[in-house]
């Protein structure tokens, strides 16, 4: 198994003396797949770079990448263009999995000969964790042509002490609520780009529990300060293999669905804003689980993220202690002041505000291709209690 890619092989279980050839004195057999993925490391700059040819429509091609262990960022970035040897009409997407089959990362779009020739999707911790990946690249059904095409895959690795950033809590009136994070670089290489800070609303952890019913809703309000919500729900296989389908709406207060959806595997997302001519809005969160025995609804449950954000995000400052530009060397720790000088609602009981500390690299000497305009490559949860 020299070669990336899946490898299936059967075992055959035979009774002691059996004849393999023989129908008789076999027991059971049990098929394995083995899926070897290409490593990625120094030694190739972090990146991965795969040639694409003639994928015919509504067809997909699958490349098997390993995250390194390090890594806080993977770039996926597929080209379409006459460069790489597609025709006109030519198009295609790309789809991330985890090693545990479930889709990562946003849909970016369709990269095509006529428009836009690349499309980029980024996976950040705690999403992206080292294993084998799945990246498939799929040919559109309204493509004209086969499509030729580039892919590339690119690793960014950083550490970061702490892992949260927390307190920002003010020394006097009139003071800026600060925090600091001591940033080291893993992988080869220098980050020469920008970092921003953003409060972007509140949010809340809990753990669902449901008893004798396939019902669970959680009625919330929207107003100006919080004009969108957005939900994630995780359960675990035990609780998923109850269901033939478990619904996730989202209902207005005459109980019309506004949102309709489903866990998808284990996860389910879901989310709505205010509509831009109300103050203010109660809707319904609902998940309605489809038992396959009535009798397994005694005892269900998952684990509920809610998040409502503000209607504009509160924007921080981030510096290199000591000033300076926001240079990160591979080994070399490097302290980053993080402050607020704006005020920011206050969180209900229960809740706390939540952000994030983002950095962008501008660096193009060591990622082919870069981006001028700052590859995302880090993100640094903030939790205000």
């Amino acid at each position: 198994m020299t070669e990336a890619g899946p490898y299936s092989a059967r075992i055959i279980a035979t009774i002691d003396s059996g004849d393999l050839g023989g129908l008789a004195g076999r027991e059971f057999y049990l098929w394995n797949t083995v899926v070897v993925g290409d490593p990625v490391g120094p030694e190739s700059g972090y990146t991965k770079v795969y040639e694409g040819k003639n994928l015919a429509q509504s067809s997909a091609l699958r490349h098997y990448v390993n995250v390194p262990a390090g890594a806080t960022a993977m770039r996926v970035r597929l080209e379409v263009s006459k460069d790489v040897g597609s025709s006109s009409g030519a198009m295609a997407m790309t789809e991330i999995c985890d090693p545990e089959g479930r889709v990562r990362g946003s849909f970016a779009g369709y990269a095509r000969t006529e428009g836009d020739n690349i499309k980029d999707s980024t996976v950040l911790k705690p999403e992206l964790f080292p294993g084998i990946w799945e990246i498939n690249v799929v040919g559109s059904i309204t493509a004209n042509d086969q499509t030729d095409y580039r892919l590339t895959v690119s690793f960014d690795g950083y550490d970061v002490e702490p892992s949260e950033l927390t307190g920002f809590s003010r020394e006097a009136t009139g003071k800026n609520a600060t925090g600091t994070a001591v940033v080291t670089r893993s992988f080869a290489g220098v980050f020469k780009g920008s970092a921003e800070a953003t409060l972007d609303g509140f949010v809340k952890d809990s753990e669902v529990e449901i008893e004798k019913t396939d019902e669970w809703t959680k009625s919330f309000t929207l107003d100006s300060t919080t004009p969108e919500a957005a939900f994630h729900l995780v359960m675990d296989e035990s609780v998923a293999n109850l269901f033939t389908d478990c619904a996730v709406n989202i209902l207005d207060e005459s109980d019309k669905a506004l949102r309709i959806t489903a866990f998808d595997g284990l996860e389910a997302h879901a989310g709505i804003s205010l509509p831009e001519d109300s103050d203010s809005a109660t809707y319904t969160l609902q998940v309605v689980g489809a038992f396959a025995m009535a009798e397994d609804m005694a005892e269900w449950g998952f684990e509920l993220e809610e998040k409502y954000l503000f209607g504009s995000s509160i924007v921080g400052s981030v510096k290199r202690a000591g000033g300076g530009r926001l240079d990160l060397f591979c080994g070399v720790p490097t302290d980053v002041k993080v402050s607020f000088d704006e005020e920011w609602p206050g969180a209900p009981e229960g809740m706390n505000v939540f952000g994030v500390l983002e950095f962008r690299d501008s660096n193009t000497d060591d990622r082919r291709p870069g981006d001028e305009g700052g590859r995302l490559v880090l993100e640094v949860p903030i939790k205000v209690d």
